[in-house]
């Protein structure tokens, strides 16, 4: 799996698209070892950077969850560094787009009838790293104006679930 991780002329989605899908499922939804979720986070950090895919790794863990599957506690130790990695250590419009895909996701989480108490942990994460997100990038000078702007359009979406959940 490390080589996979290194290979640059390949693209893991043209060869084998339902790999990042299934690579997602499984840092979700079981119960592994550290060094395991460590490797998976490289490789999802690495095949995200590929120009040609039909889904971003963020997009992909929204699927996940929102279809209801199963995530472990396990995987919620290492999914706020991974989706932080994704949306804040990249170039300014790589983070953009993969913030707005983590407030989006976030949004349709807790504002669709699935919000049940199985999804409280999750959301709460969620919540949580996407605070960080916003934090971190609004500190970030060329990204400022971007994340507020994003903050401000999806505030009153998120108004009315932030009285129900108080």
């Amino acid at each position: 799996m490390v080589q996979l991780c290194y290979l640059e002329k390949y693209c893991v989605w043209q060869y084998a698209p339902e790999l990042p899908r299934a690579v997602v499922a499984l840092f979700l939804g079981r119960p592994l070892s550290s060094l395991v979720y460590q490797r998976i986070s490289e490789f999802c950090c690495q095949i995200d950077n590929e120009r040609t895919k039909p889904y971003s790794i963020v997009e992909l863990i929204f699927q996940y969850i929102e279809q209801g599957s199963t995530v472990t506690n396990e995987s919620l130790e290492w999914l706020p560094n991974l989706i932080f990695t994704l949306c804040a250590q990249k170039e300014h419009q790589i983070c953009i787009i993969k913030q707005c895909q983590v407030l989006r996701g976030v949004t349709s989480l807790i504002t669709s009838g699935n919000y049940k108490k199985p999804l409280r942990d999750v959301a709460a994460v969620l919540i949580w790293t996407a605070s960080c997100i916003i934090w971190h990038n609004i500190n970030v000078e060329e990204r400022h104006f971007d994340t507020l702007a994003l903050c401000i359009n999806l505030t009153p979406q998120l108004l009315p679930f932030v009285f129900l959940i108080l």
